[in-house]
């Protein structure tokens, strides 16, 4: 069972920007009235939010409450919730980010449907039994307070695979891809000298004495000793990849060999002498690859979710919200919807 190969990186995506900022102000068509802190009376009292017509109940909601509790207690214990983060209570921190979370995730799903995306009769069995196995992991007290249902979490876990499936579609359509060249490493060395307050006379002075070093460079065997002695930036030997550098200095560096040495190469801050250790550290390029292609296919989706936005309208019933708490609910079972989610969809 599986839904696909960015299927690890999906959650990450779900944190790329902030729900209402990405959402249309004039309101969803059942609430009628605008965000921004105004009663949603369109909504009844136990909707949570809507994107265009659908909407999501906060017994649905409660899940990913419930299972975001589960897991901050279960990694650093039910301590945790007395830490404050410049302020603010972690509890208050945590579903802030979570109310954006649901918001990005309920809109994603509602995009699938745009993009004409359906389940099979296999997986929407496998989103029944997900449903049962979510609710056979929780505790009886949190059933009774959240309200959830077997109706609940088949919806839940409908649209959390929906919004994967959108997700990866979006992905197949904008070609989001990263060339080796684009995320090479280099190892490298250098001697960096300061020109920061200096007057323009001793900067010309300076500059002389760079010119010389760099000539020196070109012909010394031994550049880490001579790095030793002149240079004047913390590090000697650094790792850099495109867009660490100026761009004068990346073109000149990355055009070097294993073991050449650049001419001096001029910045804001000073001079720079460059000595190519390696022109392509491999491990090093491809984490920065993978680093690369999930920024890439974040901002992608991004961009994707809030074009959706803006023609299908969103709201959040902030008032509704503000009575959802960890601290009420018991969490006497570590229920999880994202383990029971990797039971019956994830890849290994």
């Amino acid at each position: 069972m599986g839904v696909g190969r960015h299927s690890r990186r999906f959650l990450a995506a779900l944190l790329c920007f902030c729900f209402l900022a990405g959402a249309a102000l004039s309101g969803c068509r059942k609430s009628g009235l605008s965000l921004g802190g105004y009663p949603i009376s369109g909504l009844a009292s136990d909707e949570l939010l809507c994107v265009g017509d659908a909407v999501c109940p906060l017994s649905e909601a409660m899940i990913f409450v419930v299972s975001q509790k589960n897991q901050y207690q279960e990694a650093y214990g039910a301590e945790i919730w007395q830490v404050s983060l410049e302020g603010e209570s972690l509890e208050d921190y945590a579903l802030r980010q979570l109310r954006d979370y649901l918001g990005r995730l309920f809109a994603a799903s509602q995009m699938a449907e745009e993009l004409r995306l359906t389940l099979s009769e296999q997986e929407n069995s496998w989103v029944s039994q997900a449903a049962a196995d979510y609710l056979a992991s929780m505790g009886p007290g949190d059933r009774e307070a959240c309200g959830t249902t077997q109706e609940d979490a088949e919806d839940a876990f409908r649209r959390y695979l929906l919004a994967n499936r959108a997700y990866e579609k979006v992905l197949e359509d904008a070609e989001v891809e990263v060339s080796e060249d684009e995320a090479r490493v280099m190892q490298i060395q250098q001697i960096f000298l300061s020109s920061q307050g200096l007057s323009g006379a001793e900067k010309e002075a300076r500059r002389g004495q760079a010119e010389q070093l760099a000539a020196k460079a070109a012909e010394e065997k031994d550049f880490a000793g001579l790095a030793g002695q002149y240079n004047e930036a913390g590090e000697t030997e650094l790792a850099v990849k495109r867009g660490d550098l100026s761009p004068e200095e990346e073109k000149a560096v990355f055009a070097l060999s294993n073991g050449e040495v650049s001419g001096l190469l001029e910045t804001e801050e000073g001079w720079r002498i460059v000595r190519c250790v390696n022109s392509y550290d491999r491990e090093a390029t491809a984490a920065n690859k993978e680093r690369m292609q999930a920024q890439r296919e974040q901002e992608a989706f991004r961009q994707r979710l809030e074009a959706f936005l803006a023609e299908h309208p969103a709201a959040f019933n902030d008032s509704l919200w503000e009575s959802v708490s960890f601290s009420r609910y018991a969490g006497e079972a570590s229920a999880n919807f994202y383990a029971s989610y990797q039971k019956f969809f994830e890849e290994e």
